[in-house]
């Protein structure tokens, strides 16, 4: 498979123009991508390191030979510079498309609209404090399409910043899912999923802001709504996330981490006997 990007037709089409603000090369070849990048973004000049952004970019963009990749980024309505940050970004990579939320609506509502966008075989959530191992998405999309009863796969997480160490995911168990994030965030999925319906779904609203652990809950939804299985490729390195500690959404989760797992359970007990 050649080394080539492409971003995806008729977005404009997909989106409700009164929402938001859509910008896309016009330039670019219109065919199907086997990877579809989901990038929510959100005051990161104030939020993440800089460069961070930056980075994460080049790992899906430039680093990941032999699939074709596009990123769907969306700016959760951004009071700093985020929107020249991204207009600048698009301007060096024609395949990364960009939508923009008038106002913060949080992680969930940012997720659906850059998966409304895509046009991959596979999708997978990127964070802008994360970047993905050279190569990796070359294994994932392998696993895809070699095991047809496979619907996700997941490798292994290195941490940096105030947390270095390595996650290491167990062979994937159904129950253990029911126990904790057993995949976490970086996890490839069919596109199949988003077609039956499965969305990111939003949680409780404390200090001003949406907190959820959507990614999480997407998963469930693969797992207990559609029967997927999940295949964990427990030696390789598959992402690198970038750990702040106070002011990310994981501290925040941490914080409101009873009432969200009150909802978590409300939501999958159904399944846990299935």
């Amino acid at each position: 498979m050649a080394d080539i990007f492409f971003c995806p037709p008729n977005r404009t089409s997909i989106l409700n123009p009164d929402s938001g603000i859509l910008k896309k090369r016009s330039d670019t070849t219109v065919t199907c991508p086997d990877v579809s990048v989901l990038m929510p973004v959100y005051n990161m000049r104030e939020r993440c390191p800089f460069g961070l952004l930056e980075r994460a970019v080049e790992s899906t963009l430039l680093r990941q030979p032999g699939v074709s990749v596009e990123i769907c980024l969306v700016d959760d309505g951004s009071a700093d510079r985020t929107p020249e940050i991204v207009e600048e970004l698009q301007s060096i990579y024609p395949f990364l498309s960009s939508f923009r939320h008038e106002q913060n609506r949080g992680i969930a509502a940012a997720l659906n609209t850059a998966a409304s966008m895509a046009a991959g075989r596979y999708f997978i959530v990127q964070s802008v404090r994360s970047w993905y191992e050279p190569g990796v998405f070359g294994e994932f999309v392998d696993a895809l399409d070699q095991c047809p009863d496979v619907g996700f796969v997941y490798g292994s997480t290195q941490y940096h910043g105030a947390r270095r160490t390595r996650y290491l995911p167990p062979p994937f168990r159904r129950i253990d899912f029911f126990r904790h994030f057993a995949s976490l965030f970086g996890y490839m999925y069919r596109r199949e999923a988003w077609q039956a319906g499965c969305r990111y779904q939003p949680y409780i609203e404390r200090e001003g802001r949406n907190i959820d652990i959507s990614d999480y809950d997407f998963v469930m939804q693969l797992i207990v709504d559609l029967g997927w299985e999940g295949l964990a490729l427990r030696d390789t390195l598959a992402l690198h996330y970038f750990y702040q500690g106070e002011g990310q959404m994981t501290a925040l989760v941490h914080r409101y981490q009873s009432q969200i797992d009150a909802i978590f359970r409300q939501r999958w007990s159904k399944g846990v006997a299935g």
